[in-house]
This record gives structure tokens, sequence and C-alpha cells, in this order.
């Protein structure tokens, strides 16, 4: 079905795969699932009704939230129907039923109406559909309890929230107009009576047949503003109590729902009728003593005195006197519970005031907390945005500064090759000459001392060079790459040229790397910053990566082992020393100088 708060679901609860019981789930309807507030409301009211523990609440199991459905409740399913239902099938019901038929089923509903008032929760919404019967014993119970009226949906907008606080007895309207006691109608504090005054109308319904209100909310108002319960078929006692329990002003009510029902089965005691008893009895007396003594007929046993008459007469004031003051204790008492009940009321009223103080306390908390993380967030996000920008600048600076570099080293290649190209022109301009002075070497034998000198004096010069570059090599360990193989310049290279050399089985492959500076080092290794290298001759580089196999092969001694060992793995962990004479073995393979 579906109704005020939602859908309702007959269900089955499983326990390991087998059905344990039949359950009644509530879904919430998308409006109070979508308010927080409302939510936190229903939350709330029905972990309260749930401690209510009497045979005529019907019992709250659990709520649950479902990721497709939301936030759903769970109530023992009532299988007995309604008492509606019941009513209307009850034969002869359009003029009324028995009061002795009734009292049964509304004796135990008033007494679970109270144990809730006791426990500071109102019902505001008894009405026939809302009292149903449960198990074999047909039990009536109450549905809903602390929250269908607790919360309206009608009264719940995405811009308001008006709640019906059941257990802190506030102002609200919601409920059904035929059974609402006036000053819930008229949306005015309510207390138990409220709940008394619906329980009461039920009744009232029941016993004739039909109520007597029609039209709108404001006509029902006004209609039972005018009302007076009317039984024409009922005992004195019964319409008295009706009149009270249906009073418009709720203080004329009885204190309780218990009492309501204990006045519809005590016919009240008429004043002065003990007195009057006794009256007569005595008046009887009298004329019976005046007609024995006139007939001259005399009983067996002496008259009674007047003093005895007296003596009666004092014990009958005694007696009375004794019954009103048992009567105005019983009223006293009812005063102090009146009085004690009220107090309760009150200081439910200002519980929940202090608990409502310290949600608003703590929910203001938890937005500043929001807020301080939000703004945390926020700069978090700026600092991040910040750094990011930063990060972009860097790196087209280092982009900017890769590009002049390229620039720079393209430039000195392009310088590198003029120069390269320079020297190669001369020097076949130099071979050319020298195959000229070979063939005038005729003319004069000192032309050929001459240039035998000459070039004597240029191998020299070219073996001092050799060495001291090879001084400048082995001064400067701080380069992580291999020391070059050096061999004796060979004119009209090219700088890249590949040559490929086989030693024990393994290849090993160079590039040639002509004269000339050019630029070593890399911005992003901080143990060697770019610098200028000028090579005074042209040197043989491998370009093969050293592995173990090799290394081996030329038995040079290494202090450190590599991590991981194998044939085909690199090296690891070599010194420049131990480089320099990996080199020095690979060139004396290779029968390079």
């Amino acid at each position: 079905g579906e109704g005020g708060m939602g859908q309702t679901w007959l269900a089955e609860e499983l326990v390991e795969n087998e059905v344990s019981q039949r359950v009644v789930l509530k879904i919430l309807t998308r409006e109070l699932r979508g308010n927080a507030d409302a939510l936190k409301e229903v939350r709330r009211v029905f972990d309260l009704t749930k401690n209510l523990n009497h045979s005529s609440i019907c019992p709250l199991l659990g709520r649950y939230v479902d990721p497709n459905f939301g936030d759903f409740l769970v109530m023992k399913y009532a299988d007995g129907g309604t008492l509606a239902d019941w009513f209307n099938a009850q034969p002869g019901h359009e003029n009324g039923l028995p009061l002795e038929t009734l009292l049964p089923i509304f004796r135990p509903l008033a007494e679970a109406l109270d144990l809730a008032h006791r426990n500071g929760i109102l019902h505001r919404d008894v009405k026939p559909q809302n009292i149903m019967f449960m198990g074999r014993d047909k039990t009536p119970v109450l549905i809903d309890f602390g929250i269908a009226a607790r919360i309206r949906p009608e009264n719940v907008t995405s811009n308001t929230q008006s709640f019906s606080r059941t257990d802190t007895m506030a102002h609200s309207s919601s409920g059904t107009p035929r059974y609402m006691a006036p000053e819930q109608m008229e949306g005015k504090s309510q207390n138990s009576r409220t709940d008394q005054y619906a329980l009461a109308m039920v009744l009232y319904e029941m016993l004739n047949g039909s109520l007597p209100f029609s039209g709108n909310i404001m006509g029902i108002y006004a209609q039972k503003s005018r009302f007076t319960p009317k039984l024409p078929f009922q005992p004195a006692h019964v319409s008295t109590a009706f009149t009270r329990a249906l009073s418009a002003d709720w203080n004329a009510r009885f204190m309780t729902c218990s009492e309501f029902m204990t006045a519809l089965t005590t016919p009240a005691r008429p004043k002065f009728l003990f007195w009057s008893v006794a009256l007569l009895l005595i008046a009887a007396l009298l004329a019976g003593l005046m007609c024995f003594g006139k007939n001259g007929t005399i009983p067996d046993e002496p008259p009674i005195q007047p003093t005895e008459v007296f003596l009666m007469e004092e014990q009958l004031r005694e007696a009375e006197a004794a019954r009103l003051k048992a009567e105005a204790d019983a009223e006293a008492s009812r005063k102090a519970e009146a009085d004690a009940l009220a107090k309760a009321e009150k200081e439910a009223q200002a519980k929940v005031e202090a608990e409502k103080k310290a949600q608003a306390e703590a929910e203001a908390k938890q937005k500043a907390l929001e807020a301080q993380k939000q703004a945390e967030a926020k700069a978090e996000k700026e600092a991040q945005a910040k750094a990011e920008a930063e990060k972009r600048a860097k790196a087209e600076t280092e982009a900017k500064q890769k590009a002049l570099e390229a620039q720079k080293a393209a430039e000195a290649k392009a310088a590198q090759e003029a120069r390269e190209k320079s020297e190669a022109e001369k020097r076949a301009k130099e071979e050319a000459e020298a195959r000229q002075k070979a063939l005038e070497a005729q003319k004069t034998a000192e032309a050929k001392a001459e240039q035998e000198a000459q070039e004597k004096a240029e191998a020299e010069k070219r073996a001092k060079e050799a060495e001291e570059a090879k001084i400048l090599a082995e001064s400067k360990p701080e380069f992580s790459e291999p020391a070059p193989v050096l061999e004796q310049v060979s004119p009209g290279r090219t700088a890249g040229e590949r040559m490929v050399k086989t030693v024990d089985g393994i290849e090993y492959a160079f590039r040639w790397c002509p004269a000339g500076s050019f630029t070593m080092g890399s911005t992003k290794n901080d143990d060697e910053k770019p610098h200028s290298v000028t090579l005074t001759k042209g040197y043989w580089m491998l370009e093969t990566e050293v592995t173990q196999g090799m290394w081996k092969s030329l038995k040079v001694q290494k202090r450190d082992s590599s991590s991981f060992t194998g044939d085909d793995l690199p090296v690891e962990t070599v010194s420049w020393h131990e480089c320099r004479e990996f080199c020095k073995a690979l060139s004396s393979k290779l029968n390079m100088k």
C-alpha cells in the first residue's frame, strides 16, 4: 500500500536462507529521503518508539538503508486486518456495537497509550486504520506509533520543514480531522489528553455506527466546537464519561486513557444517597415503635431507646464523613498525579529543547568544520595550481635552454665540420706538394735532406701531442664515459664512422670521434654539469655496452662485484682506474695505440 510516509510492502525475513517471519517494510517517500532534517527526525522518533514494550504496540524491528530505495523501516506484520475492516464486517454495525464487545479491544489500547505518554510520546493519529489485530488471539495493536503523525510529508518542502514532535508535546495539526482533538486542529500545544480525545472519538463512532461530522477541516472544527455526545441507549455514566473525554477543553478530560476506560464501567454513586437510605430506615424504625405502642402489642425484647437512635445517627455521620474523606483523598491523589504528569511533560519539553540546542550547536560546529575544510581544500587547490604553473614555467625555461644548447651544439658542429674540411683540403694540398717534391727530389740532395728533416720534426711533434693528450685524458677521472681507445690519426675519416672488431669471439663496435670541441655532461645529472671539452686528436669510442663476459675475457681486475651475475649482463660499480685498465687491455688486443 501507499500512505503519507511512503510505500508499504509485505516481506519475508530470511535467516540462513530460511523464512524466519513475515514483516512490513515502509519505504520512505522521495521527499522525506531528500530532506536531511526530516529524515533525521524519522530516525530519531523510530529509535525512541522502538523501546516501547507493550503487547498493544506493534513492534518495530529496525531501520535500514538500501542503495536503490534509500531509508526504509521494518516492523512486525499484523496479519489480522485493521479495526475499520473488523467493524465493517460486524452484523448491524451501521447502528453501532455493544459497549461490552468493544471494551476488550479498547482497554489494552488505552494502556498502551498511557505507557507511551509516560515516556513523553504522543501518537496523534489514533484512528481505526491505525489499529490492527495481530496473532492468533487477535490482539489489538497500534501501528505507526510515533511515526505516522510525527513527520508529515505535506509539511516538508525543499525550503521549509515542519515536524510533528510527538515526544515533546509540540504544536502540530497533523492527523485525521474526524478524530482529532480541537487543540490539535488549531495547531496548539498538545499533551496525552489529545490522544485520549481521538481514542474516545473512535469508540464513540463504533457505539453509534458513525460520526456526525462532514465537510472540510474548517467545517469539522466548527461542528466539534458545538459537539455534545449523544448516547440515548447507553447508561448515564457512559454518557457522562464520553462528555468528559470528548470535551473541547482538554483540562476537563480524564488524566489518563485508562481512567476513561474505568469510568465507562463504573456507575457514579449519587451524592447523599447513603444519608437518604439511613434517614428512611430511622423513620421506619420510629414508625414501628409507635405502632406497637398504640396497639398494646409489645415485642418480647425491650424497645429501642432514643439514645440508641442518636448513637446510630452518629455512626452514620461518621461513616459518611469517612467516605467524604476517602473521596477527598482520591481527588487529591488524582490532582497529585496530574501535577506529576504535567511536571514530567515540562521536564520532557525542557530535555528536548536542550537536545535541540545541543544538536543545533553540533550542527553549527559541523558547518564550521566543513567551512574550514573547504577553505583548506581551496587553499590547497590554489597552492597546487601555483606549483603546477611554476612547474610549467620551469619546464618551458628548460626547453628554451635545451633549444639554445642544441642550437649552439649545431653551430659548433658546423664549425667543426668546416675546420675538418679546411684541414682535409690542406692535407690534400700538402700531399700534392709532397708528390711534387718527390718528383723534384732529384734536383738537389740538400732539398731531400731538408724534406726528411722536416718530416722527422713533424713526426716528433705529433708524438709529443699524442703523449700530451694521453696525459690530459688520464688527469680527468671525473668523466663518467670510458677513456677513449686512441689510434693513429687517419686522414679522411668522418665523424660517427662505425668500426666492428672481434676479440676472443666477442664483437666490439666503435664510433670515430674526430678532434674538436664539444659539450659533455647534462643539466639533469648533478655529478657532471655541462662543460666544454676539446680533443686535439680523433679517437675510436667503444659503442658496445661492456658486459661481464667482455670484462672476463680481458682479465681485468675489479674490486666490487656486480649485483646480478651473468655474461650478458652489464658491468656495475666500475672505478675510473678499472675502466682505464679495461681500455688499455682492449687497445692492446686490437693492436691500437
